[in-house]
């Protein structure tokens, strides 16, 4: 029986994407019949409460001799580890225990994985890796390594509008982001806000802009969520993994970057033209006016979308991490 344990990163400042993709990436190795363990340092809450169906088992262990051990009582040969504080040395203390290791990252760093992973679109990756890595290691690196659930891309939109910021809201930034909109045509579109899982109190904008039609949503319910961005005539984002999913689901974005680890994605897919990436209102409201009034430019984007979308989302990480599971 093929058995792989997880240790991952969230919290509020590191945020929600790290858990979400390996959540995912547990669910579609259990139902091939791989077991697959959750490390935790502390109880899940009652906002994590999904992890108990994405893995086989959560087990809270507080310290690295305790990891250890169980993994060593439980002959455990593969971890992977997508927890961006677990560094070059620390990863070596891991590796003696196993026998493959598999790290997934953001940001090329020095690292001693049997399994690399990066689903980040970042131009050269593999040749910054080699310098980077042990000889023997395997690359899975750009989007076509991110791994997607199926869900349906809606072609006609709705007059709606959708706002995600990643597991933990940017006040300042979406009070920003409904101000642009309210001075916009798009202010008299349904606005959805979907809190990630370390949710603020935000109702005081809504009295803010009270002439918004805003409404606050929780991103826990998936398919909820990707059908609202698929939906939309335009997403709002932090330049994280979200902005991949609404590439797929043929959604015009505007981008934000919140943390170092999603520069590469904004810029080299702003520069493809497949998001819109500015600092300023001004040439964001040009863009939403674009969006808004001219159909022909709008078909180009869509069109610019599904040839990306089919180009290079291969959905290929799940089969290739079940292969190198012992």
């Amino acid at each position: 029986m093929k058995k792989i344990a997880f240790k991952v990163a969230f919290s509020e400042k590191i945020g929600s994407g790290h858990i979400y993709r390996c959540a995912r990436l547990s669910e579609s190795l259990k139902k091939k019949g791989v077991i697959t363990y959750f490390l935790l340092n502390k109880k899940i809450g009652y906002k994590l409460s999904f992890l108990t169906k994405s893995f086989s088992f959560c087990i809270v262990k507080k310290n690295f001799e305790d990891e250890k051990n169980f993994l060593e009582s439980k002959k455990i040969k593969n971890l992977l580890i997508d927890d961006p504080k677990v560094n070059f040395k620390k990863q070596k203390k891991y590796k003696l225990s196993i026998d493959k290791l598999f790290i997934y990252q953001d940001l090329p760093a020095k690292n001693c994985a049997d399994i690399l992973i990066n689903h980040n679109y970042i131009k050269e990756s593999l040749n910054k890796y080699k310098n980077l890595s042990y000889k023997k290691c395997k690359f899975y690196l750009g989007p076509k390594y991110y791994l997607f659930n199926k869900f349906k891309s809606f072609n006609k939109k709705e007059n709606l509008t959708t706002i995600f910021l990643g597991g933990s809201t940017s006040i300042k930034l979406l009070d920003n982001i409904l101000k642009i909109i309210s001075y916009n045509t798009i202010k008299k579109s349904k606005i959805i806000v979907f809190n990630g899982i370390f949710k603020k109190n935000m109702k005081f904008l809504k009295q803010k802009y009270s002439k918004l039609q805003i409404y606050f949503r929780s991103q826990n319910k998936q398919q909820i969520f990707f059908e609202t961005i698929s939906k939309s005539k335009i997403f709002f984002s932090s330049c994280g993994s979200t902005i991949l999913e609404s590439i797929y689901l043929k959604t015009p974005t505007i981008a934000f970057i919140r943390a170092k680890n999603q520069k590469n994605n904004c810029l080299n897919l702003s520069k493809d033209k497949l998001i819109h990436y500015s600092k300023t209102e001004f040439t964001t409201n040009n863009f939403i006016n674009t969006i808004l009034n001219n159909k022909k430019y709008y078909k180009r984007l869509v069109k610019r979308l599904n040839n990306y979308k089919k180009k290079n989302f291969k959905n290929k990480l799940s089969i290739k991490i079940f292969n190198q599971i012992k």
